[in-house]
């Protein structure tokens, strides 16, 4: 019997995307492997429904849901995992596009009975479909060196730019039960958190890689090529916002993950997040204050006070500034160019 990956797909609007969306995610189907694609649409009034119903009412694999545009980005997600029915489980972006070959990756991760698996994603204009190659190769990473190269320490790792979309991924849906109590407890605690990450979306995606990897005793098999494109057009939502905002949407994700660590008791791993969430919460900082943006200063000084004082209260402090160091060492070193893999 086949076993089954699910993509859920939020969407409005995007009736020019979405189609060709589904069709990549359809597209994962072998011997072994078969799709299913929740799409919930958010009251679409650019005819994207109608388009929908004609094309997949009659393909078992892909249930339409209508949902109400007042609902939000992140509930639609938290709905969309209410409905998942199989062990294996990702989400999937409106205008994205995955690999044909995603289906290998989803392959060797059911052959194994594993929890998590990744690839990279590479950006391309919207008008485009990026040139995906075949799956070459696997890399078995530790689940805490790939998660400490999300804080900037790449021991081992020799391409640092992992990616933070989980369309990049496959997880299992007892991860994503556990995402969405530990996204939405962390973010009721302050406006800074609810306005990014649940308000703009920006985070809870990468909290999906590092719950992932919090939760794995083992190695991770990450796949040594592109697996998915991040579609860039003029309402992406990396355009939309700018960096800026994604860089602090990303930044408080990380602070969950160290409290996490601290929790668990991992007070080595935890002192090397810590040194890095200080030292990216100052260049934010610094970066906004130059610009005149200094809305949400105050609430970033908060949190890095916050890491602070839970680095004092584990006794990690000393181990965080040695760390600080090191990562300052880190980044003056000359590197050689990363291209992402192919």
């Amino acid at each position: 019997m086949k076993q089954v990956v699910t993509f859920i797909l939020p969407t409005r609007n995007r009736r020019h995307f979405v189609r060709r969306a589904i069709d990549s995610c359809l597209a994962c189907e072998n011997e072994t492997v078969s799709a299913c694609v929740i799409v919930i649409d958010g009251e679409s009034d650019d005819g994207t429904i109608a388009d929908l119903k004609d094309a997949y009412d009659a393909d078992p694999r892909v249930q339409l849901i209508q949902n109400s545009k007042s609902a939000g980005f992140m509930n639609t997600c938290f709905q969309g995992v209410e409905l998942v029915k199989s062990k294996w489980v990702t989400f999937m972006y409106d205008d994205d596009v995955l690999s044909p070959y995603f289906v290998d990756m989803v392959g060797k991760l059911v052959s194994a009975g594993d929890n998590f698996i990744m690839g990279y994603g590479a950006e391309c204009d919207a008008r485009g479909v990026y040139p995906f190659r075949p799956i070459a190769a696997y890399n078995e990473l530790a689940a805490a060196q790939l998660l400490l190269t999300y804080y900037g320490r790449p021991v081992g790792i020799d391409f640092s730019g992992l990616p933070v979309s989980p369309i990049c991924c496959v997880t299992t849906l007892d991860i994503l039960h556990e995402w969405i109590p530990q996204v939405t407890h962390f973010c009721s605690r302050n406006a800074i958190r609810q306005h990014f990450m649940l308000n703009r979306n920006i985070g809870p995606d990468l909290m999906i890689y590092l719950l992932s990897l919090l939760r794995q005793s083992g190695s991770v098999p990450v796949a040594v090529a592109v697996v998915a494109q991040f579609s860039s057009h003029p309402t992406s939502m990396s355009i939309r916002y700018g960096s800026s905002e994604l860089r602090i949407g990303y930044w408080l994700a990380k602070i969950w993950g160290f409290e996490s660590l601290c929790q668990t008791g991992r007070r080595n791993e935890a002192a090397i997040c810590a040194s890095s969430i200080l030292l990216m919460g100052a260049r934010i900082l610094v970066t906004r204050l130059t610009r005149v943006e200094t809305i949400w200063s105050g609430m970033i000084v908060a949190e890095m006070s916050r890491v602070l004082w839970s680095a004092i209260r584990n006794r990690i402090l000393l181990r965080s500034i040695i760390e600080s160091y090191l990562h300052i060492v880190h980044w003056m070193r000359p590197r050689a160019h990363q291209a992402i893999p192919t």
